[in-house]
């Protein structure tokens, strides 16, 4: 089943979840969705959102630019 997409969230199963999981947080960290709704048989079994920090501050001509964490190593 391919993920849906809607009201800012993308639903998906947990095997397209871990196929495509660098696609998603990819999403999330470019500000494009707020979370991702994992199911299995039809039940949501997880909510993954990318960390406040992550997320794009700056959107420039295809070039982003996110915030640091203090103390990030």
């Amino acid at each position: 089943m391919p993920a849906t997409y809607k009201n800012d969230l993308i639903f998906t199963t947990v095997h397209d979840f871990k196929t495509h999981l660098s696609r998603y947080m990819r999403l999330l960290e470019e500000g494009e969705y707020k979370g991702v709704i994992v199911k299995r048989r039809g039940e949501v079994v997880g909510y993954y959102a990318a960390h406040p920090d992550r997320i794009a501050k700056v959107r420039r001509a295809g070039v982003f630019t996110r915030s640091v964490t203090q103390g990030e190593a």
